[in-house]
């Protein structure tokens, strides 16, 4: 933090040492004062303009690309670890960066401004063209995302809320009527690639091994914000798990913005699972089904993303995963479509969903750099490139 100089991540202005010898005990950190975060801004249910999220963002993008071009990782990007001065953002809490510098034998995480993946050009697009399907059970998803959404206001701390004994209805998976999850349209042979409607699965993983001289933690980032490459415990995540916490966090924001809280959605997070497999499971009473030794329960984090974006169909989507294991959980996941996000958020532009669909990808590799991003035509009214500061040198 002493080395950071953005004015969009907080600042160590002054450090004290109370006390002296064996009175010694705190050291008082003096850093940027500001009057809220975005926890106790979605917390006071304010009301948003399209204009105050396009500043907000902004200015958030404009922190993550200062980090990331010091080769810094934040790891832990959430709404409360974000300060706000008016519509200017201030990224805090630092305790879990980490920079990537000596982290691969290589150049491979050097910071680069890659273009848009091609992947991407199948965003999801208004409803006259959109490839989706609709899930059956929409309406009963979002009576369900409802009764989920009173933990972000009554549980501070998100890893904690799987203590909360709460009863949710099961949602039930496609063609399924029973309140357990629907395992019978999945094929569990060991013969060849498994396609079960739109969903593809490789037999083993195809993930390049990359050679590390250190390891990063896996079990970073608060549960709803965490990307998957995270949940699948994968090694050789980059910059793109701060994008994927963005997308989230920009989600929350679309939520805010006046005229959508019709969807009685206001301030909850996109992806609000209980459960996180396999570092943190849901309790055994809570297990719905047992498969090769996986437990399967409706709440799990990742159950929870594929609710909103259905199961990947693609095989590149799983070329990051390196984990045989994680594989076989994942075919135990049963295929569900996504939901459409012009029905998740009714009353936004397409700029704004085209950019979160940007955010939002299973793959990290087919989710856009920052500096994309920033180059996105939602932000052409607020943009200021001189506010776009790169760090002179990475930070070891």
């Amino acid at each position: 933090m002493r080395r950071i100089d953005s004015e969009f991540v907080v600042k160590i202005l002054d450090m004290n040492i109370i006390g002296t010898g064996e009175e010694f005990d705190s050291l008082y950190i003096v850093m940027d004062f500001a009057k809220t975060d975005m926890r106790n801004m979605q917390s006071d249910k304010a009301k948003l303009s399209i204009k105050q999220v396009k500043k907000i963002m902004y200015t958030f993008l404009c922190g993550i690309k200062y980090l990331h071009s010091a080769n810094i990782l934040h790891r832990d990007l959430k709404p409360a670890n974000l300060l706000l001065c008016g519509d200017t953002v201030k990224i805090c809490d630092l305790g879990l960066a980490r920079s990537l510098v000596g982290v691969f034998e290589d150049d491979y995480l050097e910071y680069k401004k890659d273009p848009i993946p091609s992947s991407i050009v199948r965003s999801r697009k208004r409803k006259s063209v959109n490839p989706m399907v609709k899930r059956e059970d929409f309406k009963s998803n979002l009576l369900d995302l409802q009764r989920k959404a009173t933990i972000n206001n009554t549980k501070e701390n998100v890893e904690n809320e799987g203590a909360l004994n709460m009863n949710f209805n099961h949602r039930d998976s496609i063609g399924s009527n029973s309140s357990k999850l629907c395992l019978s349209t999945i094929s569990f042979s060991s013969g060849g690639p498994k396609f079960v409607k739109n969903k593809y699965v490789p037999d083993k993983a195809v993930g390049k091994k990359i050679n590390l001289k250190r390891k990063l933690s896996s079990h970073v980032v608060t549960r709803w914000y965490r990307a998957p490459e995270l949940i699948l415990m994968e090694k050789q995540y980059s910059y793109e798990i701060d994008i994927w916490s963005a997308g989230c966090i920009f989600a929350e924001l679309l939520r805010m913005v006046a005229g959508n809280s019709d969807i009685q959605l206001h301030q909850s997070a996109l992806f609000m699972g209980m459960s996180c497999f396999p570092l943190s499971p849901c309790d055994d009473d809570d297990n719905e089904d047992e498969i090769s030794g996986f437990p399967i329960n409706s709440h799990d984090q990742i159950q929870c993303i594929f609710d909103i974006i259905g199961t990947p169909s693609e095989e590149e989507a799983y070329h990051f995963i390196t984990d045989d294991q994680a594989l076989e959980y994942l075919r135990c996941i049963p295929p569900r479509p996504p939901i459409s996000y012009d029905d998740l958020f009714p009353n936004n532009e397409h700029i704004s969903i085209q950019l979160l669909d940007h955010m939002i990808q299973f793959s990290p590799q087919q989710r856009a750099s920052v500096d994309v991003l920033l180059n996105h035509k939602f932000f052409s009214q607020v943009r200021n490139k001189k506010k776009e500061v790169e760090a002179p040198a990475p930070i070891v």
